[in-house]
């Protein structure tokens, strides 16, 4: 299950360029803010089934894509060939002479780009500077919060009606607004579709080989696939701005699936309802949610989960007694010296500026949670039970909008 390296015609492509040469669009909205760390908004979780269409011309028209970065024609061009020529889900492509005459030879394209103007109230420290953001030599300063782009992690369905209403009255208003297109007729099961991961993510999967999907002659576990894509040797899984929220995005809501599925096969009465009657019996008997809540409770991040974690602490409580110390542990992770001897050995720390920490954090970030965690773990076994005698400790890691 190796992807194997990556030829330099797929090489630091920039943002865009990556997108223009990707034969699958999965779409959510990703986020670069304070800090410059990365996020994304969208229900985490969801019972419906997602789909994305299969591109056959590429590269694709440039006003069909939703973010902004500098263009290189020739490096498309070149990306698509060694494609073409190197990997099996792009060898029947055709190379489009006239999508690529709308490309600059080295230019932004913000001005015939489709973008979409956010107004949330919970994503106040974010501006939406595209350009700056996403230019090849961002130079910005750290207090710039940035939209990044939708790309790259299946959409999420649950969207507020007045927000939609909203957009299209403003896409009236715009002459450079272009709809999301559909680029094929027919809609591609992320389920039973070999080379899905692969054809999202050319550039991490060159030859179109590793795909979770692939035949083989034993089954792999989802959560055992992606971390060792994530721990891979060059590191590329790990650093790609977008592949970590496809990963996490696709566990949870596949898992989600797999309980919901496992919940209907153990309930004769809801496993042959439609949607409609389901709906229906669940106005009839709004318990049939609290007991597929429930049975769903392994799902983290879920109001669910969390019940079930505070039903163990009470327990807890209940069996020990009441916890006599209470307290909070903040990762200074731009000031652990033991963090940047891993992330960048062949500098000294004292020449590593605010700016490159806070970069190397947010190209690492699977390293630096679990540099966090042992730090975490180390304190709780070698200082708190031996130093303060304690029994047991409960604890759960929040992280900051920064």
């Amino acid at each position: 299950m190796d992807p194997g390296p990556v030829p330099d015609e797929l090489n630091d492509l920039s943002y865009i360029e990556e997108q223009l040469i990707a034969r699958v669009h999965p779409i959510i909205s990703l986020y670069k803010i304070k800090g410059h760390q990365y996020g994304y908004s969208g229900t985490e979780i969801t019972f419906t089934q997602d789909v994305v269409e299969l591109a056959k011309n590429l590269p694709h028209r440039i006003t069909d894509l939703s973010a902004v970065c500098n263009v290189r024609a020739a490096r498309v061009r070149r990306a698509l060939i060694w494609l073409k020529q190197n990997n099996l889900h792009y060898e029947h492509i055709e190379i489009s002479e006239e999508n690529l005459s709308l490309l600059p030879d080295d230019g932004n394209v913000i001005d015939i780009v489709n973008t979409e103007n956010e107004n949330n109230a919970d994503m106040d420290d974010v501006s939406l500077s595209l350009v700056d953001s996403m230019a090849n030599n961002d130079e910005n300063t750290d207090e710039a919060a940035e939209f990044v782009s939708e790309s790259f992690v299946p959409a999420m369905p649950s969207v507020n009606q007045n927000h939609q209403i909203l957009n299209v009255l403003n896409s009236q208003e715009s002459e450079h607004v272009i709809d999301w297109p559909m680029i094929g007729k027919e809609p591609l099961s992320e389920f039973n579709t070999a080379g899905y991961i692969c054809q999202a993510f050319p550039t991490l999967f060159p030859r179109g080989i590793g795909d979770l999907r692939d035949v083989r002659n034993y089954e792999i576990n989802t959560s055992d696939y992606f971390k060792h894509l994530f721990r891979y040797h060059d590191g590329r899984f790990e650093e790609h701005p977008r592949f970590r929220y496809f990963a996490m995005n696709s566990m949870m809501r596949w898992h989600s699936i797999e309980k919901g599925n496992l919940y209907a096969k153990k309930n004769d009465e809801l496993c042959n309802l439609t949607v409609e009657e389901l709906v229906e019996k669940i106005k009839e008997d709004p318990k049939v949610i609290n007991s597929v809540m429930y049975h769903c409770s392994g799902l983290r991040s879920t109001k669910a989960y969390w019940k079930l974690k505070a039903k163990e602490l009470i327990e807890m409580i209940e069996q020990i007694g009441m916890p006599t110390l209470f307290f909070t542990l903040s990762a200074a992770d731009l000031h652990w010296p033991g963090l940047f001897k891993m992330l960048a050995p062949d500098i000294e720390i004292d020449n590593l500026t605010e700016r490159m920490r806070r970069d190397l954090v947010a190209k690492h970030p699977i390293l630096a949670d679990k540099y966090f965690s042992e730090r975490v773990s180390s304190f709780l076994c070698k200082v708190l039970k031996p130093k303060y005698k304690a029994n047991d400790y409960w604890y759960r890691i929040e992280y900051q909008h920064r």
